[in-house]
């Protein structure tokens, strides 16, 4: 090889050394500093997205423990006020007992039914106060409000008119609301017929745009009503109730007709809907026992007890016999003398909606412990309801005898509901545990494989480590040896 002074080839060969060497270095030093094998994707990029996929399953699986420690918190808490109601329903039938004996006397048995019917209304506050995070636990639940308008042409609530859903908050129950829009104003009012209460809620000023929609929130009430581009802001939507008076000799104000209280029963059909010029019958023959009746949507209304004999506010409470019911006040300025039936014909009953409430005795539960979206994913289990209705202690007393030993049947059947209830859940208690145990292992397990995977052998580097550093000083003063040839050569021309 010549000797030369414009090329350095042991120099260049040093540096390259030496940068090979820095590098190593500075890898081995985040390596270490880290923990981890591999830093970045260059290093190993299979490992890295093996390494990925194990930290999302070990953070899903923790959240999955967390969620089987909050289920089992869950389901103690619903135990617990099992157990109480349980020993309260084992009182009960010990007061049967008691009472069922023929030694008491009718004193003695009111005085145990006293305590009777104050368990039956704590197994209801039990009942109904056992909650974890707001939950109900041991009491029915409303699962669904649904709409019940039938949406009829003389009612103003269709969608022709823009109306386009009414959605009721599961609390919502059963009931009816009124609805009113004042086009001066914007507002959109709601009120619900049942509580009284009244929501207004204010409208943009622009028309709705085809295809598009407006919703107004009425949460106190717990109502919302979806608009579409048919809804038309410029004109107004009557809520008064009015009515006009045919035949008779008694004067009714029409201006202060009013519904209130409304009630309406699950299994009855709804009574409202097209409920415009309906027809209040009045029958004034006998003055003192007045009768009023009222067909709305081909269901019959009737108060048999109202008294039209006499002038002022008047209220009268309406039921079909079939769970519905609600109240018409309006105010007779006239009496009447009951020579003549009158009738009442209801122009605008209101704008009316309504919603009828499923309810369910049982809670369903589904706990989190997989990461995945299928059933075995999932630990559902159902909590039962408690309540005085759903353990059959309804209408239930120690009065007398006979009604006792109605009790005592009753208490034993209602512990046995408690019974199965306590045991469903312990079961739930029990696949609960083993889940979580289950999980543990699985967690450790993908631990240990990440650990293999994506740790550094610490022993192992540092040699690594100790052996580059010698290496780059050997590097370094090679370099330094390799520079002051060219200084050596340029004597040989002096």
């Amino acid at each position: 090889m010549p000797i030369s002074i414009t090329a350095n080839r042991a120099a260049t060969l040093a540096q390259q050394s030496l940068v090979e060497r820095n590098e190593r270095l500075a890898i081995s030093t985040e390596r270490l500093s880290s923990g981890n094998r591999v830093t970045s994707a260059s290093q190993d990029a299979a490992a890295m997205a093996v390494s990925s996929g194990l930290r999302t399953d070990i953070a899903s699986f923790r959240q999955a423990q967390t969620n089987l420690a909050q289920g089992q918190s869950m389901a103690q808490v619903a135990d617990g006020a099992m157990s109480q109601i349980s020993d309260i329903v084992t009182r009960l039938r010990s007061l049967g007992v008691q009472a069922a004996s023929s030694e008491l006397s009718a004193t003695e048995r009111a005085m145990l039914d006293e305590e009777y019917q104050a368990l039956l209304l704590e197994v209801d506050r039990i009942a109904g106060d056992t909650e974890f995070n707001g939950i109900p636990l041991v009491s029915s639940s409303t699962i669904s409000a649904t709409d019940q308008n039938d949406m009829g042409a003389d009612n103003l609530i269709t969608s022709a008119n823009g109306f386009e859903t009414f959605d009721f908050a599961n609390s919502f129950g059963d009931g009816a609301v009124k609805l009113s829009y004042d086009a001066t104003t914007y507002r959109l009012t709601a009120e619900d017929l049942e509580t009284g209460s009244i929501q207004m809620v204010t409208l943009s000023t622009t028309p709705i745009a085809l295809g598009t929609t407006e919703v107004a929130r009425f949460g106190a009430i717990g109502l919302t009503v979806t608009l579409n581009s048919d809804f038309d802001k410029t004109t107004d939507i009557d809520g008064a109730d009015a009515a006009s008076i045919v035949g008779g000799t008694g004067v009714i104000d029409d201006s202060t007709i009013s519904l209130s209280n409304v009630v309406l029963d699950t299994n009855a059909p709804f009574p409202f809907g097209s409920a415009d010029d309906a027809t209040i019958a009045v029958n004034a023959a006998v003055p003192a026992t007045s009768s009023l009746s009222v067909t709305l949507n081909g269901t019959t209304f009737t108060d048999s007890s109202l008294d039209l004999s006499t002038t002022g506010t008047k209220t009268a409470t309406l039921t079909d016999g079939a769970g519905n019911s609600f109240d018409m006040s309006f105010n007779v300025t006239t009496a009447f003398d009951g020579s003549e039936a009158a009738s009442i014909e209801l122009k605008e009953l209101g704008q009316v909606v309504g919603a009828v409430s499923t309810m369910v005795a049982s809670t369903t539960f589904n706990i989190q412990v997989g990461s995945g979206t299928d059933t075995n994913d999932e630990i559902t289990f159902t909590v039962a309801s408690m309540s005085v209705e759903d353990l059959g202690l309804s209408n239930t007393d120690v009065l007398t005898e006979t009604t006792a030993r109605t009790a005592i049947s009753m208490a034993e059947a209602a512990l046995v509901v408690v019974s199965n209830a306590r045991s469903d859940l312990g079961a739930a208690q029990s696949r609960m545990e083993f889940a979580s145990i289950s999980l543990s292992a699985v967690i450790e397990g993908n631990a240990i494989a990440l650990s293999d995977l994506m740790d550094v052998d610490v022993g192992e580097e540092i040699t690594q480590l100790t052996s580059d550093q010698t290496l780059m000083q050997a590097a370094i003063d090679m370099l330094a040896r390799a520079n002051t040839r060219s200084d050596l050569l340029l004597n040989l021309l002096r």
